[in-house]
């Protein structure tokens, strides 16, 4: 812990935490918890992840939380999710008491939220603006024109459908989601918590991929308990996270023609292709592709 300071590099900060949050040592909880302060943004969010990552360290921060040694402001969207999600019913009820109080969750009735921002699909925005909103806030997990990360879909195509679609989207991602871009919640044998993708898995192993694009190969052996949920993994209450003018830009940005144009299939489609076409329960005739990169 002693290395861990303003003076070293990011990537040797977040090394440092990942391998400090695989002790299990009582005190690492309190240690990284004193630490925070004198964190840059990016190790902050390193040291929460860790945090959050076994029961014990979880209520620690839950109470200095509480007791306002952190600000709630600190953690990320996706952060707030994972408490309010988490496996162990104590501490999800904790979390939702403590977020709630400091003002940390969206508002559950995301259609009402679609509803107080659906005046910005009918404005125009900026395309520059928004183009930077996405590298700051959709890049860690999103591709556009060939930039960011292939986590979850690819938005070079956006352009095909109308901004309030789009809107629905940003706001409320859960509302239909592909499997492939669900979360799956895994407890291990010692009790530490990952949250991700299912990026892929082997006879003896599974690779989740968390919102910050971390990679995390996890041992079957030492899976205690797999969930899928039905969320997606982008979290609700992008609205908290940005400006109305962010997003007025944002569905701007994803709204401009680029150099190819896309070409909606939805008048032309004569079935779902994750459905079987004629049987209920013939597999061979479902249309899956291996990959949903674009195709040339």
């Amino acid at each position: 812990m002693q290395l861990v300071t303003p003076q070293a590099a990011p990537e040797l900060t977040a090394g440092l935490l990942d391998a400090i949050g695989s002790s299990e040592a009582p005190a690492v909880g309190a240690m990284i918890i004193r630490t925070l302060p004198q964190l840059t943004p990016a190790a902050k969010t390193a040291a929460l992840r860790v945090l959050l990552a076994r029961p014990q360290s979880t209520r620690e921060l839950l109470g200095a939380l509480q007791a306002g040694q952190v600000e709630v402001s600190d953690l990320t969207l996706e952060q707030k999710q994972s408490l309010a999600n988490h496996p162990d019913k104590q501490i999800a009820a904790l979390a939702a008491k403590v977020l709630a109080s400091g003002g940390g969750l969206p508002n559950p009735d995301r259609q009402r939220v679609v509803t107080e921002l659906l005046v910005l699909t009918e404005e125009t925005g900026d395309p520059v603006a928004g183009k930077q909103v996405f590298k700051k806030h959709c890049m860690k997990c999103h591709m556009h024109s060939g930039q960011g990360n292939k986590i979850g879909p690819d938005l070079t195509g956006m352009a095909v459908h109308p901004k309030h679609e789009l809107l629905v989207h940003l706001i409320d991602p859960s509302r239909s989601v592909e499997g492939n871009f669900r979360v799956y919640q895994v407890v291990t044998s010692d009790g530490r918590v990952f949250s991700g993708l299912l990026a892929s898995e082997t006879k003896t192993t599974i690779e989740l991929y968390d919102t910050e694009g971390k990679k995390h190969a996890i041992l079957r052996e030492e899976i205690e308990e797999l969930v899928a949920s039905k969320k997606s993994l982008m979290p609700d209450g992008f609205e908290k996270q940005v400006s109305r003018d962010d997003i007025r830009n944002l569905l701007e940005f994803l709204t401009q023609r680029g150099r190819f144009v896309p070409l909606p299939l939805s008048k032309v489609a004569t079935f779902v292709s994750t459905r079987p076409m004629f049987y209920g329960s013939a597999d061979h005739e479902k249309m899956i592709f291996p990959a949903w990169d674009p195709v040339t």
